[in-house]
């Protein structure tokens, strides 16, 4: 019996962390090189996926005054826990920390974490989930947009 018809016997359920598109060939006697790519293209269209849906539901909120896109306003939510989800720039470095009211502090240095990953460690604080993307992807001007649990 394959592999994959074993472990859909196996599953009385979907698992939140398997997914669907698999290869119908054999992968042990696959090369490493081909094996990754069929991976890649398989995590590209999950990942295209989930960007999709998040930009979805972004317009969705924001129409609802559930979305920022001003760092400003991103920080500020961060730090009440508003932030369900933070779509952050994984390219860019903006020298600077947040208080514990949400206000930002100017300055640091190239050396310091910066902005952006005290946006992400005060999202994560909050139990909310992180999309690092390309800055192209990045709803707004900023180098961060959240989509917000409540208005804030």
């Amino acid at each position: 019996m394959p592999t994959a018809s074993r472990f859909a016997t196996c599953a009385r359920r979907p698992a939140p962390n398997v997914t669907s598109p698999r290869s119908s060939s054999n992968p042990e006697g696959m090369p490493d090189d081909e094996l990754t790519a069929r991976a890649r293209e398989v995590l590209d269209r999950i990942y295209a996926d989930e960007l999709r849906a998040a930009r979805e539901l972004f317009d969705q909120r924001g129409s609802q005054g559930r979305a920022a896109t001003e760092v400003t306003d991103v920080a500020r939510a961060a730090a009440i826990g508003a932030v369900d989800t933070l779509i952050v720039d994984i390219d860019v470095h903006v020298p600077g920390d947040i208080d514990d009211a949400g206000t930002i502090e100017q300055g640091g240095d190239a050396e310091s974490p910066g902005l952006t990953d005290a946006l992400v460690r005060r999202t994560l604080q909050h139990r909310g989930r992180v999309l690092a993307v390309r800055s192209e992807d990045v709803p707004g001007p900023g180098p961060a947009a959240a989509i917000l649990r409540y208005p804030a």
